[in-house]
């Protein structure tokens, strides 16, 4: 008997916790959770610290006690203009570009890939020298030529160099005069079967 009077003491105690905490979520998801008064001392506080050029991160560590909300409301008060302060004086939010969601490509948009089989992929026309065809006829000659005009391609994954002046960097000239490598301009850069 005595036990399940604990039992029933228990379960009332965590439905009055767990009460209390559903009451607690509502009330934190209703609008802005501080008053007025508390709003306009935590603008007082922020605003000038922000306009110095201090980070929010900063500000929190120093002045964790004062602030009665989190960080993440402090950039939401921000943006939504509740605050004097703004984005722009927030230096890194200004800096980053919002990320764009990738454009999903819709079913009508493969069309093109009908009626598309394995054999013509195998048969696909490389750049410059077709798939499937021997290089046996090719002299070292029309090779160094091929690499001159690939390795002098820009590429946006250097920065728009190019991967001969990348190895200049990191090469001996000597190699360079050995291998018979050279930069082409950029106008003159053929990546056709023509070369």
């Amino acid at each position: 008997m005595e036990t399940e009077n604990r039992s029933h003491k228990h379960l009332s105690l965590q439905e009055r916790y767990y009460d209390t905490y559903k009451a607690l979520l509502k009330d934190t998801r209703e609008g802005i959770g501080l008053s007025r008064e508390e709003l306009r001392e935590l603008n007082c506080l922020i605003t000038p610290l922000l306009r110095q050029g201090q980070s929010i991160s900063h500000i929190f560590a120093v002045h964790k006690d004062e602030i009665p909300c989190s960080m993440k409301t402090v950039y939401n008060y921000i943006e939504q203009g509740i605050f004097t302060a703004r984005n722009l004086d927030l230096p890194k939010k200004v800096k980053y570009k919002e990320r764009k969601r990738k454009r999903q490509e819709s079913p009508a948009g493969y069309a093109y890939r009908e009626k598309r089989t394995y054999k013509d992929f195998l048969e696909y026309i490389r750049k410059v020298i077709p798939k499937g065809k021997s290089l046996a006829d090719y002299t070292q000659d029309d090779m160094t030529l091929l690499m001159n005009h690939i390795n002098s391609t820009a590429r946006a994954s250097l920065n728009g160099r190019n991967p001969y002046e990348l190895a200049r960097l990191l090469l001996k000239k000597e190699l360079f005069k050995v291998i018979g490598a050279k930069k082409v301009a950029a106008d003159k850069i053929l990546l056709k079967p023509a070369l």
